[in-house]
């Protein structure tokens, strides 16, 4: 009994004094609650392993709830671990953020929480098409397949659609499956009648576009084969524009039309072309899209984490260019206004040649085709950072950042659901794997 008495006994005082939940707000202090004084080393890649140290974990390390950015480490990650410190593999693609930890449901974390920089590995390989710049048309596995590619763009199930002006074919790349390689197939022919124009999909459908004529809007179900294209607008043609690159977003289509310095607006419930933005004078003017300049804009996309477009122009130097579709006010986001070498760094600082085409994941990271330097590089953390390309010409895998060369044709770039990056020359599609 005595024994029992004592026992009760300890046990409130344990959680009067040291047992506390996080702090209620107003609360300066929680004695027994996790802290964080350091983290060794500060950045690193995903599968490395670093050190958190501090105070007051779980002395049984798998059972403290580690955060990084945001996301739950496994338990099968955390590796040893005491009250002061944790070691554990970085995940995968985790990002840059704050870290925390939880000893248990009760003691949550408190202090400031330190920030990790998580530094991504970006590793090129051949996908598909000729690695030796070989054009032509055949379809079969991997690098038995040939192209001359003009755009491309990609569904829901990571299946790459590419318009072909070798065969005026649309051209279907299938993800590998089991041992085998990317599978290309001819899936339809190209229904315009005039030049070669962009391509995009939204849901199950692909919409392409003519570049010339009377730029007449296509539409097809990406599930039948061979593809069944109807026309969208034929009495609502436009003339005047050449329209190149092409995305989808809330019910529209927008296409660049670079020599006209405008970007046109689709709509596809009445199946009618009106101008966008743009006045027809090659300037670089922000503002609201009525009264806002552009200069030779090219690529183009969506970017559904902050409902906007992004758009490249390509003079008179290389810059990347923001729409909110909410607002509907044009900004300048990237690129330096007196050079076009390549410089990566602060939006403002770097600078492009000819970003000639864009592409943006579901966390909303921006990716660059830069024609001009051979390089591909994306938007993160309000910074310009090279994914693939040293400005070396010809073809090498490898490292994106230190070993990679490019041809010069960029022709486009898409990203997986996994957020894997796609990029397109005349002959060829190379992977970038991010991680």
């Amino acid at each position: 009994m005595k024994n029992a008495i004592l026992f009760v006994l300890t046990l409130a005082v344990w959680t009067s004094v040291g047992g506390c939940k996080k702090y209620d707000p107003g609360d300066d202090v929680c004695p027994a609650c996790p802290r964080i004084t350091n983290i060794v080393p500060s950045h690193a890649k995903g599968g490395d392993i670093i050190t958190i140290n501090g105070t007051n974990f779980n002395p049984n390390f798998s059972e403290n709830k580690v955060t990084i950015n945001g996301r739950v480490v496994s338990t099968d990650s955390l590796l040893s671990g005491t009250s002061e410190y944790i070691k554990l593999f970085v995940p995968k693609n985790c990002g840059s953020g704050p870290v925390t930890i939880d000893a248990d449901p009760e003691l949550t974390f408190a202090g400031a929480s330190p920030i990790f920089t998580y530094d991504y590995k970006f590793t090129v390989s051949h996908y598909a098409g000729s690695v030796l710049g070989e054009t032509g048309f055949s379809n079969g596995q991997d690098t038995n397949a040939r192209f001359f590619i003009n755009y491309m763009a990609m569904d829901y199930e990571n299946n790459i659609f590419v318009i072909d002006s070798s065969g005026q074919t649309i051209r279907k790349v299938a993800p590998p499956l089991g041992n085998l390689g990317s599978t290309v197939t001819s899936v339809g022919n190209y229904p315009g009648g005039g030049s070669v124009g962009g391509i995009c999909i939204s849901g199950d459908f692909i919409y392409v576009v003519e570049r010339s004529g009377q730029n007449r809007i296509y539409k097809a179900n990406r599930n039948s084969f061979p593809l069944s294209f109807t026309m969208l607008n034929p009495n609502n043609p436009i003339t005047g524009v050449e329209l190149y690159n092409l995305t989808a977003a809330g019910g529209f289509l927008f296409a660049t039309a670079p020599f006209q310095n405008k970007i046109m607006k689709f709509d596809l419930q009445s199946t009618s072309w009106v101008n966008y933005t743009g006045s027809g004078l090659a300037n670089t003017v922000d503002g609201p899209v009525a009264f806002a300049g552009l200069s030779k804009p090219w690529g183009i996309c969506y970017n559904q984490a902050e409902n906007a477009l992004y758009f490249s122009q390509t003079t008179p130097l290389g810059s990347v260019r923001k729409i909110d579709l909410q607002s509907e006010f044009v900004s300048t986001i990237a690129g330096n206004p007196v050079s076009i070498a390549y410089l990566e760094g602060d939006l403002f600082q770097a600078s492009f040649s000819t970003p000639l085409d864009l592409a943006s994941n579901l966390q909303g990271t921006v990716y660059i085709n830069d024609k001009g330097n051979r390089r591909v590089a994306r938007i993160y953390e309000n910074r310009i950072v090279t994914v693939a390309g040293t400005g070396a010409f010809g073809y090498q895998d490898g490292n994106g950042p230190t070993q990679v060369s490019f041809e010069n044709e960029f022709k486009g770039i898409v990203i997986s659901s996994n957020g894997d990056a796609f990029v397109a020359s005349n002959s060829c599609i190379r992977k970038i794997t991010v991680e």
